[in-house]
């Protein structure tokens, strides 16, 4: 969805991947934190 409306502003390629890139790294982070919050609490 978001590389789709990137493409019709002429991104860069670069620029889709970093903020791809970007997203993942942040919901990794994420769902580390849920990970390290459930392993707390069990």
């Amino acid at each position: 969805m978001v590389p789709g409306i990137m493409w019709g502003q002429n991104f860069n390629l670069v620029t889709i991947w970093g903020v791809l890139a970007g997203i993942c790294l942040v919901s990794a982070a994420f769902i580390f934190s849920i990970i390290k919050k459930l392993n707390r609490v069990s």
